[in-house]
């Protein structure tokens, strides 16, 4: 229904991708879970366990089984092709599907043939039969590597993600150029809609300009706007003052801690972030340096049994090693914890920061879930380990964390400032 569901098809389309990504990672999870298992089993039987109630069971694969395989290869291909012409989020992410089918069928069916003609003693050793469970947990890993990045870009777009830096050019070159009318803007916002954009333009028009004429140029210039292809809907705002008080948005006018530029230090976001993750990393490490020196100090050492009730409970070493361990963690928090806060406030657009604020601090909750499962190991002698294993894992994430998003680590002065737009952009520079 149109009339309750205006924008139904924007928000539907990356709800419907998210779903069937989400469901093609855990059906692989499911094939890696059972492939691995597989693994297992066949390695007990080729060496003869003892006792091990387990037969390999044979591989069927018949020409009948392969000519079936190969018909639907072709038939896949032919759909990945047609999908791949028609520019919609829905028809990529089906062309991604049969594209990963095509390449699943393709090395299931060369992998089987040899996992067959192993097991039937034709080609030797016998054990080459595990490569056919081996090539289920690759390809399924290949299709949770493919998806992956699906499930992040339309989570990204479902939550306002701010538009490129060509269509905000692009939309200020429409602008200077919609009427002479135009003495400045004042502010311009572009951000996602689901797969769409929604733009907001502040335009100043003179002060003594006719009521008729003042809302012609702003509807004129919201109809060019939502003509171009990847725009939902455009609002125009018709003022005459010279002052900008939104300071949340992606305006033009907009100064980003000119302190900072004076200092030409340009330390973005994701950069922040990932410091965050890097500090945190020494934090840990320093912790198990320290869990270290408990262990190799007495009267206890890493001696795990309760001591009687006479003897001395802990080893004799200060508790100040410790401090540094704080210090780093509060340093990682304020790089990591607070710049992302500020960058999820920043980046969501007005109507859907309560929304994008929820989602982050929801990240909090899943963290604090994790940690119930580093129970088992909060125990000695087991803390070292675990110490040093969070150094390791945090410093593995903060590397991909980085590596991931880089290329969103946008610069907030990617839209010229206000006194730099006096003069209009020319066409060549778009």
């Amino acid at each position: 229904d149109k009339v309750y569901f205006t924008f139904l098809r924007t928000r539907l389309e990356p709800i419907i991708i998210i779903i069937l990504s989400i469901v093609m990672c855990a059906a692989s999870f499911q094939v890696i879970f059972e492939g691995v298992r597989s693994v297992i089993e066949d390695i007990g039987y080729f060496r003869n366990v003892s006792g091990y109630a387990y037969e390999k069971p044979p591989i069927d694969i018949n020409p009948a089984a392969i000519s079936i395989m190969c018909i639907t290869i072709v038939i896949k291909i032919v759909l990945s092709i047609l999908c791949y012409r028609v520019s919609t989020p829905t028809m990529s992410a089906l062309a991604a599907d049969h594209r990963n089918d095509v390449v699943a069928a393709i090395v299931a069916l060369v992998f089987g043939i040899i996992g067959s003609k192993a097991i039937d003693g034709e080609i030797k050793p016998k054990e080459l039969s595990v490569i056919d469970p081996v090539d289920a947990i690759v390809i399924s890993l290949y299709i949770i590597i493919c998806w992956i990045p699906q499930i992040r870009l339309h989570i990204r777009n479902l939550t306002g993600y701010t538009a490129p830096s060509q269509l905000l050019q692009q939309l200020t070159w429409i602008a200077f150029h919609h009427s002479p009318l135009v003495r400045k803007i004042d502010t311009i916002r572009a951000y996602h809609f689901g797969t769409h954009f929604l733009v907001e333009i502040d335009v100043l028009l003179p002060n003594d300009l006719h009521l008729g004429k003042a809302v012609h140029v702003g509807i004129s210039l919201e109809q060019k706007i939502e003509a171009l292809p990847d725009v939902e809907r455009a609002f125009v705002h018709l003022n005459c003052e010279t002052t900008n008080n939104n300071a949340n948005s992606n305006s033009c006018n907009i100064t980003d801690n000119q302190d900072r530029q004076r200092l030409n230090i340009n330390f973005k976001p994701i950069l922040r972030i990932t410091c965050g993750f890097i500090v945190v990393s020494l934090a840990m490490a320093w912790t198990a340096i320290v869990q270290h020196l408990i262990y190799s100090t007495g009267p206890n050492y890493s001696f795990t049994p309760k001591p009687c009730s006479k003897c001395q409970k802990f080893n004799n070493i200060t508790v100040a090693w410790q401090i540094p361990s704080y210090f780093l963690i509060a340093i990682s928090e304020i790089f990591a914890n607070i710049t992302g806060l500020e960058y999820a406030f920043t980046q969501a657009p007005t109507s859907m920061k309560s929304i994008v604020m929820s989602l982050y601090v929801f990240t909090s909750a899943v963290g604090s879930a994790l940690s119930f499962a580093l129970i088992p190991v909060t125990v000695d002698p087991k803390l070292l380990w675990m110490y040093t294993s969070l150094s390791i894992v945090a410093f593995v994430i903060g590397i991909i964390f980085y590596v991931t998003f880089r290329n969103d680590d946008i610069d907030q002065n990617r839209v010229a400032p206000e006194e730099t737009l006096a003069d209009p952009p020319k066409q060549g520079d778009i």
